[in-house]
């Protein structure tokens, strides 16, 4: 528990976030990372029970805390699908693909897998919503009245072929490199047939299947997780001319835009790693030739799947693997438009960020289109909230009984049973000690001693000794001491 409260405290000491969240209203939803990596309802890939306990009671802990600290009304169920509806222009679907019903994913899913792996993978009752969530996501969009269904997903919904990887970029480069493929070739199989709806392709066909039959129009799949860029029309059957016309839209039931990341590491920062992965761990190079490694061969490995992509994905209608940023999704009654923003940077503080494309999709279509301009800017925007909230504000997290440069973010439970945690902040490197005292003013505790500290700093102090009573945690810098009262019960 407070663990994961750190985290959130440690994120929000970015001056950027904190204005995001002031400025704008937001609605959210959750994915792996605020529990563990590839996670799903009965696990993650990287939970280990032996030495990090039950993942139903993590994964509640999890939850709790998300609803702390994002602006997300809380059901009594922890359920975080749900519906909004915005006058007669949108109704939004926000999915839980993650934790709510989400069954374990299929591992080492590629053109060779075998058969018995093959049937595990289509098993007709594999699940990635549940059947509780699944019933509202297919009653609401049967029911919906809104011009625009548009569906709040956490991972790619389409599918996407890299079954065939063209090498002659990597003959070019060394003959070596291209020996090198067949360990690579794990990491592009599960960045797209792993964490992602081609991993339950029964049920997607099954959603897609019932979209179509119902002739509901106007579906849009918004999606994040992958961290690149990507537009598609959604079809099941993108290399069958029969089934699918890229040009008419023939056999699309919907689309789906992919947003980049706006920070976490892409694409081809993850072919970077996994190069320096491969020479330092399975060929034992050093660290200096691993690094080396991967400057010269990750670029040649980027180039061949830009290269490889393209052929067999005729539904893909834009894609890029390097870039970071944002996308904005603009609805009017005649069409919505999707447009790709990029930063320039990611290593200073810069303004600056360049256009990259936009596809439209008219009403009554499902078929993405190129359009030569981003949307028009608001006609009247909003005045922007101010920086400094007014003083003596309930929204400050500063109390007077602070310090400059710190901010102490909870001391909880109060009262205490047998643990308790302390968070607080400090905005620069800075000499702190921390005690725990007991009512009369004498230090039965000290949990830090005259140290340097920086950032998010949570201690954790068992109190299961103590008398009950009433105690004080003292925190102390140069700048003076503020206290945090502190009951102790049994």
């Amino acid at each position: 528990l407070a663990d994961y409260r750190a985290r959130y405290n440690q994120y929000r000491l970015d001056p950027d976030l904190r204005r995001f969240h002031q400025q704008h209203p937001i609605i959210h939803v959750w994915d792996d990372h605020e529990s563990a990596n590839d996670a799903y309802k009965d696990g993650a890939q990287n939970h280990q029970p032996a030495t990090e306990g039950d993942w139903q009671t993590r994964k509640a802990i999890s939850k709790r805390v998300c609803l702390e600290w994002m602006p997300t009304r809380e059901n009594p169920d922890t359920s975080i699908y749900r519906r909004f509806t915005v006058g007669a222009l949108a109704e939004i679907f926000m999915l839980d693909t993650r934790l709510e019903g989400r069954e374990q994913q299929i591992s080492g899913v590629a053109p060779d897998m075998s058969q018995s792996k093959r049937d595990s993978l289509n098993d007709i009752n594999r699940t990635m919503l549940g059947k509780k969530q699944y019933a509202w996501l297919t009653q609401g969009l049967q029911s919906a009245k809104a011009t625009w269904k548009i569906l709040g997903n956490q991972v790619m919904f389409t599918p996407m072929l890299v079954d065939s990887i063209d090498r002659s970029v990597l003959r070019k480069e060394s003959p070596l490199f291209e020996l090198l493929l067949p360990s690579i070739l794990p990491t592009f199989y599960s960045a797209f047939y792993g964490d992602t709806w081609t991993n339950y392709p029964a049920e997607r066909k099954k959603l897609v299947d019932f979209i179509s039959a119902n002739t509901i129009k106007n579906v849009i799949f918004t999606t994040g997780d992958f961290h690149t860029a990507f537009a598609f029309d959604v079809t099941l059957a993108p290399q069958n001319a029969q089934q699918y016309n890229p040009t008419t839209g023939a056999g699309s039931a919907a689309v789906e835009f992919l947003c980049p990341s706006i920070t976490a590491t892409n694409f081809d920062d993850n072919l970077a790693e996994g190069v320096y992965t491969l020479y330092t761990q399975i060929l034992r190079q050093s660290d200096s030739v691993g690094r080396a490694q991967a400057l010269i061969l990750a670029p040649a490995l980027l180039k061949t799947m830009q290269i490889s992509i393209p052929p067999q994905n005729p539904h893909l209608k834009f894609s890029d693997l390097t870039n970071h940023g944002y996308n904005i999704l603009d609805l009017t009654p005649e069409r919505a438009q999707c447009d790709f923003w990029f930063v320039d940077t990611l290593y200073i503080r810069s303004p600056k960020e360049r256009f990259a494309a936009s596809f439209t999709t008219q009403n009554g279509q499902s078929l993405l289109r190129p359009a030569t301009a981003p949307s028009a800017g608001k006609p009247t925007q909003m005045i922007p909230a101010p920086r400094t909230p007014p003083k003596g504000s309930l929204t400050s997290v500063r109390s007077p009984n602070m310090l400059a440069g710190l901010t102490i973010m909870g001391a909880y439970p109060n009262p205490a049973h047998s643990f308790t945690y302390l968070h607080f902040t400090l905005d620069a490197p800075t000499r702190v000690t921390v005690s725990l005292h007991n009512a009369a003013g004498a230090r039965v505790f000290t949990l830090v001693d005259n140290q340097e500290q920086y950032g998010s700093i949570a201690l954790t102090t068992d109190v299961s000794a103590l008398a009950p009573g009433a105690y004080f945690y003292t925190i102390s810098t140069s700048q003076g001491a503020v206290t945090r009262s502190l009951l102790v019960a049994r």
